[in-house]
């Protein structure tokens, strides 16, 4: 029996040659090799400012509460998120004292624009679209309708990068998880091209720390002013940096990430085609703008379908459950987002994967309905 997982490692000579010059450095906090990071992958995307961070969540915390600080959000106050995306992207505007409104999906899983204008009230602060598995949102239609309101565009991509779209609102949050994309095992990223909001961020994953003192290297400049700042905290802020060691294999990430996504998509379109018969999602849906952090399917007989797949060495999901659970008390109806919670099933379709994987995958689908 086959062992094919959501996602896929696979750390070479090139990651472990940049991780043991990080080691050799004796140092693993932050560095030149975060500062080129953050850096690189900001410019990747058409933004002039990264802030390396422990996790995607993390970014989007401090990313909020950036916000709140510098544009005088109240709690309370409301940001437009989509109904179909994973818990976390509701729990940190819980967590900043904020309220999550929901809006339903569209055809492409990601928040519908044609819906926000009727959740915008006095209350409302920013959109929060996601970015759902590898496939933006139409941040085209978003950028507009939060012109026209005055609102901020806060992008959850932690499951997309490198895509058309991507990094276009005032600020995009990413996740290098190891069942992601560009893989760092933990790690996150928050990227902007607005000096003021990048600055406040990090500061804020530094315990919310003077911005004068936040690395080791200032302190080969005794002065006052250095000296006075180590130890000022003008916001209450956490500690969520990240590491050398993660910025060093997000470097070596960072040089391949193009055959990265090619092969994720040819695994996709093979996919697509092959199961299509079985597949609610329409075929335009693969074919356009995507980076395929999983293979998604709306079909019937989901969770037979899943334990038969799984049975079979193929790991399995549902598609970001979140209507669903106990603690979010959605009011209203959302019969798109209701219809994936029913049907919805993720597996992997990574670049680790062979085209007999794939026959594979297939036939094991095949073999169920037929």
């Amino acid at each position: 029996m086959q062992n094919i997982d959501v996602g896929t490692l696979k750390l070479t000579a090139a990651h472990r040659a940049k991780v043991n010059q990080a080691l050799k450095s004796n140092r693993l906090s932050y560095g030149p090799m975060t500062e080129e990071f953050e850096k690189k992958f900001a410019r990747t995307h058409g933004n002039k400012y990264g802030i390396f961070t422990n996790s995607g969540t993390s970014a989007l915390t401090a990313t909020i509460h950036a916000m709140k600080i510098l544009y005088g959000w109240k709690d309370g106050d409301e940001i437009i998120m989509p109904a179909t995306t994973f818990v976390a992207t509701y729990n940190v505007i819980l967590h900043n004292n904020l309220k999550p409104v929901l809006v339903d999906v569209g055809g492409d899983l990601n928040i519908n624009p044609d819906l926000i204008e009727y959740k915008i009230t006095k209350r409302t602060r920013a959109i929060l679209p996601v970015h759902l598995l590898g496939k933006p949102a139409n941040m085209k239609v978003i950028n507009k309708l939060a012109k026209a309101f005055k609102l901020k565009v806060i992008e959850d991509s932690c499951e997309t990068m490198f895509m058309r779209g991507v990094g276009e609102g005032n600020v995009a949050c990413f996740s290098f998880y190891v069942a992601h994309l560009l893989v760092t095992g933990v790690g996150g990223m928050a990227i902007t091209s607005d000096k003021e909001l990048s600055d406040m961020i990090r500061s804020l994953i530094f315990h919310g720390r003077d911005n004068r003192y936040l690395q080791i290297d200032d302190d080969n400049i005794p002065t006052k002013e250095i000296i006075d700042a180590r130890f000022r905290f003008n916001h209450p802020g956490y500690s969520f940096r990240g590491t050398e060691v993660e910025a060093a294999l997000g470097l070596v990430e960072l040089k391949n990430y193009g055959r990265m996504i090619y092969k994720r998509q040819k695994n996709a379109i093979m996919l697509a085609i092959g199961l299509a018969d079985y597949n609610a999602l329409p075929f335009s849906y693969y074919n356009n703008n995507h980076a395929f952090m999983m293979f998604p399917m709306l079909v019937d007989e989901r969770d037979k379908l899943m334990l038969h797949m799984e049975k079979r060495g193929i790991t399995t999901r549902t598609l970001m459950p979140l209507l669903n659970q106990p603690y979010i008390k959605a009011k209203g109806r959302y019969p798109m987002s209701e219809d994936v919670l029913g049907r919805g099933i993720l597996f992997g379709c990574h670049q680790g994967l062979t085209v007999k994987d794939i026959r594979y995958i297939i036939r094991t689908v095949k073999e169920f309905y037929d």
